[in-house]
């Protein structure tokens, strides 16, 4: 049964994920079907997506964190992982928008951080549902 309590915490928790989602739809865009180089109109469609995919990861993200790290049961490693994760994100979000040296392959950067980020993402979720497991959470 859901608690009334539980539901803005499970919002925050699909919003971030449905924009995850579609920050990786758009690498693998760029990646695997136009190879880098789309076309100008798909090219700012694309950026539009991930401008609004990427907001909406920095605010569901900073809100999630404040609500987790307010737990201090979840330890030390949960920190360490949520921290290399924000760095990892905050790396991807430059590099999309141009940041970083020339010589990286840009595309290919985001879409290997993202799917990195992604495994993170499930590591940190395994630790935060046992805790609410052991604790008697949703």
């Amino acid at each position: 049964m859901i608690r009334a309590e539980d539901l803005p915490s499970m919002l925050l928790t699909l919003a971030h994920g449905l924009a995850a989602s579609a920050w990786l739809g758009v690498a693998l865009a760029y990646v695997a079907v136009y190879r880098g180089k789309p076309p100008q109109g798909t090219r700012a469609r694309l950026r539009e997506i991930s401008s609004v995919a990427g907001g909406t990861l920095i605010v569901t993200g900073a809100l999630l964190a404040f609500e987790r790290l307010s737990m201090p049961q979840l330890g030390f490693g949960y920190i360490i992982i949520l921290a290399t994760k924000v760095a990892m994100a905050l790396v991807a979000f430059g590099l999309v928008r141009g940041l970083g040296p020339d010589w990286i392959p840009r595309s290919w950067a985001v879409l290997v951080l993202t799917l990195a980020i992604y495994v993170l993402a499930s590591l940190l979720r395994e630790i935060y549902q046992s805790w609410l497991a052991a604790s008697g959470g949703y």
